[in-house]
């Protein structure tokens, strides 16, 4: 890898622990720039990525021409240990007239040279260089090492999305249709059944080049031939080719650093995906179903804010967590709370005459047909105040039966299931409560102190809905029981001590 003086640079490095498991120190990392071995003043930008204890740098490279340059790290973990790992990246070069900011990206001869730094073999210096040990990795590199890489990692960089059609009908077996792989097909990364990438495929076998599948169309999302294009290489996969090599290399010239090489291989591959992961979602949430209202927008962001999660800003916002919030109300869910409590706010009083069209061959006298929008019945009633409730009637199907006519229904509508502009504030807020605890297990996202405090947030705003709901009821006529009239009324044993 070329390193031309008065441009910019930029690598990356990752710090573990002692056991080798990737770490965040406790202070630092720092890096410091060196030219032959003599530290420099030169300016290094450190920063995170979504791996934790995996860093990119940037820095200037030094006016230093023939001088081999350095970079040491410097960090200190928990528990109070210092580490620091010294990195050559190779001897600094006059830009001539190349001109603008150096990309790093990635050539053969620098990928060789890492794979020689592993190993701990001296550096080439030049491609062609005529030495046993540039002869063994070209024996390597033609056997299809970047090839190999692209399987173990699947990089983002390299993934493609084909829609299959031609497919040709076969009876050697169950599965149904064939279909060619494209030519550039590595490896096979995902399998759907529709072009929104939503229902995914996963029944389906490969052989002699072919995909059998159950779908006569199908989305193939593969890993593609990026094996010559090392100037596309991310510096993540760069390593993992690096790593590679020289594991092997290894086996042919240092046996007994292969077991270490192979660590250090497994490390490079999973810091690679760790970075894939962080370019796209590892799940993509599914196309919404639902369409979304502005009045249902401050109730989304009221189960998200329970959640601890990031609001909406949109209706037509598909996040992952979104459509968990729509999973859980398309599951009939407010038809679930409606039936559950007799919700004052809700409830409406109707008189009902006799339906004359439904016979009754014995028992009740009388048929009435329930209203079609009944949600919940809460009262049968004899006079339109509702304080003579009917006692005697059989509630069957659509229909109530009775020996009194008309009668009184107090019952909740299905028209509030779907109007949250009608709800009081106290019923909305139950509403969000109960998405947000219905679609928690299935968003990794929320933190354990949320789903802690969430089910007791939701037990207190279904107490306070239910309390204020009744507060807000006229007050009720409690009536006489039994025992009460006949202390007042008299009996056999009123005389009593």
């Amino acid at each position: 890898m070329s390193l031309f003086l008065g441009q910019t640079y930029n690598g990356e490095f990752d710090i573990r622990d002692a056991t080798g498991a990737l770490a965040a120190p406790a202070s630092g990392p720092t890096l410091t720039v060196y030219v032959d071995g003599v530290s420099t003043s030169t300016t290094v930008t450190i920063n995170t990525t979504a791996v934790p204890g995996v860093y990119t740098y940037s820095f200037v490279i030094p006016n230093s021409e023939g001088g081999v340059l350095s970079v040491v790290l410097s960090a200190t973990l928990t528990g109070g240990i210092p580490i620091s790992a010294e990195t050559n990246l190779g001897v600094i070069e006059d830009s001539g007239a190349q001109g603008g900011s150096f990309s790093n990206d990635a050539s053969k001869l620098g990928i060789y040279n890492d794979a020689l730094r592993l190993v701990g073999a001296e550096r080439l210096a030049a491609e062609t260089e005529a030495r046993e040990v540039r002869y063994k990795l070209d024996e390597i590199w033609d056997l299809g090492a970047a090839k190999h890489c692209l399987r173990l990692a699947k990089p983002a960089f390299a993934r493609k999305v084909s829609r299959l059609t031609t497919a040709t009908e076969t009876t050697e077996h169950g599965i149904q249709y064939e279909h060619t792989l494209p030519t550039d097909y590595v490896a096979l990364y995902a399998l759907y059944s529709d072009e929104n990438l939503d229902e995914r495929v996963n029944r389906f076998l490969q052989q002699d080049g072919k995909l059998l599948s159950e779908f006569s169309t199908v989305f193939l999302r593969y890993v593609s031939d990026f094996s010559s294009a090392v100037s596309s290489w991310t510096p993540d996969f760069v390593r993992v080719v690096s790593a590679y090599l020289a594991q092997q290399l290894s086996a042919r010239i240092k046996p007994e650093a292969y077991e270490v090489l192979t660590g250090t291989l497994e490390q490079a591959v999973e810091v690679s995906m760790g970075l894939s992961a962080d370019d796209e979602p590892s799940q993509r949430p599914l196309k919404s179903l639902t369409t979304l209202t502005k009045e249902w927008l401050p109730i989304y962001n009221d189960a998200l804010q329970l959640l601890g999660l990031k609001k909406m800003t949109t209706i037509t916002d598909e996040r992952a967590d979104r459509v968990e919030l729509d999973t859980a109300l398309d599951s009939r869910l407010v038809e679930d709370l409606l039936s559950d409590y007799p919700w004052n706010f809700a409830r409406i009083t109707v008189r009902i005459d006799r339906d004359t069209a439904l016979e009754t061959d014995f028992g009740y006298t009388h048929a009435f047909r329930k209203p079609e929008d009944m949600l919940r019945l809460d009262g049968v009633f004899q006079d339109e105040y509702c304080r003579v409730p009917l006692k005697n009637y059989a509630d069957e199907e659509a229909a109530i039966f009775s020996h009194v006519y008309p009668i009184y229904l107090k019952y909740v509508p299905d028209k509030f299931l779907d109007q949250p502009s009608a709800w009081p504030s106290h019923f909305a807020r139950y509403v969000a409560s109960q998405m947000a605890t219905q679609a928690e297990p299935a968003i990794p996202q929320v933190a354990p102190a949320n789903r802690q405090a969430l089910y007791m947030k939701h037990d207190e705003r279904r107490d306070t809905a239910r309390s204020r709901d009744f507060s807000q009821s006229p007050p009720q006529r409690i009536n006489t029981g039994s025992w009460a009239r006949a202390r007042m009324t008299g009996g056999a044993y009123n005389q009593r001590p």
